[in-house]
């Protein structure tokens, strides 16, 4: 209904629901355990992008008023 073909939209839901730790860890293996499974969350990755806009461009103030740098200590130990 939102543009996804039935079959991978149903495989990626179930896979992302139920199995997303075990098949991340098979890749991080590098091991062809679940190569299916790998190529069918790429394809539904790459039909659901060509469905979505393209992200604006991001913006972070740094060192203003209200910028980052205040707020987080993270952020002040940046360069």
């Amino acid at each position: 209904e939102a543009g996804w073909p039935v079959d991978i939209a149903q495989g990626h839901t179930l896979i992302m629901t139920k199995f997303k730790a075990v098949l991340g860890e098979q890749i991080r293996r590098k091991r062809a355990l679940f190569a299916a499974s790998t190529h069918l969350v790429a394809s539904a990755l790459t039909c659901r992008a060509a469905l979505e806009p393209v992200a604006p461009p991001a913006y972070n103030d740094l060192d203003g008023p209200y910028g980052l740098r205040r707020a987080d200590d993270g952020w002040a130990q940046l360069p």
